[in-house]
């Protein structure tokens, strides 16, 4: 959650849980689940998430 309110795609972690438990986040395309899933286990390349909010709406995040 931390990740969706420091990258800018929610405006914070209520708005983020409200907008994920309705299934509008996918992070490389899956549905994240509820445990808390460490980011380094789901890099594209090992420095990339790709997530969507809703249907048009894509951020990348790169990580170094």
């Amino acid at each position: 959650m931390d990740l969706l309110v420091e990258g800018g795609i929610v405006k914070s972690k209520r708005e983020g849980a409200r907008v994920s438990e309705h299934g509008a986040i996918l992070i490389n395309g899956r549905v994240p689940g509820r445990r808390r899933a460490r980011a380094d286990g789901l890099l594209l390349h090992g420095e990339v998430l790709l997530i969507r909010r809703g249907k048009k709406l894509w951020h990348v995040v790169r990580f170094s």
